[in-house]
């Protein structure tokens, strides 16, 4: 890993752009030959999140980024579009070994044949040729809910994942007192007119924001590991990869990200009790020299001070204060904007990827840009997937013997989708129009609990014989 990002470093800045656009395909060939999935996913997705701000830039002519492909006349495909392509060509090459639960099969098909009904309504709505290109670079991105479903079809695979995930946890959250110390992300030493691509300087101080969905997935990923009954990774290391990816959160002082974690926390303190203070308990010197040296430093408490106070803004809306104090502008200007549209639309099927749904749609507000995308209709479909996916994650907790070593692990994929949907309010994670980051983490969300799902419910048929 460390060597496919150093030689990406080589390729975006040291070398010659016509260089760079030359070689980088490489990097899809070696995937399409490696057996290793999980290596090539966990590089690609660092790469699309940007870290310290390098790899990005959304101008055409900006040549210190990821590569961009002119094809013809106005249209384009970046090297994003090429991983995807190569994953989706790797897995005719790729025997299948499993079968996914029937409700997320059925389900996945349902939503599948209503992105072609929303592919109609924008046309007869009205498409630009230039959003056009959109549409084909969403229908790309989304082709890695098939090749993923193949490519890690494994409880191996996914293990493999999370052992490149964890350690990142502890390069975010180094990236970001890098950011906190120079004023500035690692992007400035390569661009000195970009002093930050994620988070800002504003009113309270720098927000660090930094890898936020591989954040996301440590978080989550070491819960999951700690509450398994058979021992992955040690319960020590995952404690401490815990407290920094909510400590990673907690100084972007980011609302719905911070809500959406410490919620977490709160739902194991009230449903899992007993497990949790076990496992605290038991790694107490861990889990308290982990916070004595987050807190030994200056620097991270005033962080954390600045960071709480843009948090506490949240209370203002219980005082009528949408805006909260002013730092927000997603529910009294953009909401009503993406509403309005969605009123002209077809309301049933929506605006559909038509021109209304890009000038007027923004990802700022996730629940009402859904409704705006994909109608009524993709609104009920998609929630309807995802509460039962919860439904099954509580029913298995119930279901399955106290002797099964899923049992208490299953019910995080709850949390961590209960987690998503208060993401959702303000920046979507759900739906068919969203960044590639935020597919992969719905991807491997959804195949990891289907692939734990299934196992479990194998070990406890093993157990019953």
């Amino acid at each position: 890993m460390i060597i496919l990002f150093l030689s990406a470093l080589v390729l975006v800045y040291l070398i010659p752009s016509s260089f760079n656009k030359i070689l980088f395909p490489l990097y899809c060939v070696l995937f399409y030959k490696s057996k290793n999935n999980a290596l090539w996913l966990v590089f690609f997705l660092l790469l699309i999140e940007g870290p310290g701000g390098l790899f990005s830039g959304g101008d055409r002519s900006d040549l210190l980024r990821l590569p961009l492909y002119n094809l013809a006349e106005g249209v384009s495909i970046s090297f994003e579009q090429l991983f995807c392509i190569t994953a989706f060509l790797k897995v005719f090459k790729k025997k299948v070994r499993f079968k996914p639960l029937g409700f997320i099969s059925k389900n996945m098909k349902y939503l599948a044949v209503y992105f072609i009904v929303l592919l109609f309504v924008s046309f007869l709505l009205g498409i630009s040729f230039s959003n056009l290109r959109f549409v084909y670079r969403i229908i790309i991105n989304l082709t890695l809910f098939y090749s993923i479903y193949f490519l890690f079809s494994d409880e191996n695979d996914f293990i493999d994942f999370f052992k490149l995930i964890f350690p990142l946890a502890f390069v975010a959250f180094s990236l970001q007192l890098y950011s906190l110390v120079n004023g500035h992300q690692l992007i400035t030493l390569f661009k000195p007119e970009s002093l930050f691509i994620q988070g800002s300087v504003g009113l309270y101080e720098i927000r660090p924001i930094e890898m936020v969905h591989i954040v996301m997935f440590a978080f989550f990923g070491s819960l999951y590991f700690l509450f398994l009954k058979k021992k992955v990774f040690n319960q020590a290391f995952l404690l401490v990869v815990n407290v920094i990816a909510f400590a990673s959160i907690f100084i972007t002082g980011t609302r719905t990200w911070f809500i959406a974690f410490f919620v977490t926390y709160l739902f194991l303190f009230i449903f899992m009790p007993k497990k949790l203070f076990r496992i605290t308990l038991k790694h107490s010197i861990v889990l308290v020299g982990a916070i004595i040296m987050l807190f030994s430093s200056v620097l991270i408490k005033n962080q954390f001070s600045n960071a709480f106070k843009r948090i506490s803004t949240v209370e203002l809306i219980a005082k009528g204060d949408i805006t909260m104090g002013g730092t927000a502008d997603r529910f009294n200007v953009k909401a009503p904007i993406v509403m309005k549209a969605f009123g002209q639309s077809t309301i049933i099927f929506g605006a559909g990827f038509s021109d209304m749904y890009f000038t007027e749609g923004t990802g700022h507000v996730g629940y009402q840009n859904l409704l705006l995308n994909s109608g009524i209709i993709g609104f009920i479909l998609v929630l309807l997937f995802l509460v039962q996916i919860i439904r099954s994650g509580i029913k298995m907790k119930y279901l399955l013997g106290n002797y099964n070593n899923y049992k208490d692990a299953m019910i995080i994929f709850v949390f961590w989708l209960i987690a998503i949907l208060i993401i959702n309010a303000s920046t979507q994670m759900i739906g068919y129009d969203l960044p590639l980051v935020r597919i992969i983490l719905l991807c491997m969300f959804v195949y990891f609990f289907n692939n734990q799902a299934k196992n479990a419910m194998k070990y406890s048929i093993e157990k019953a014989l």
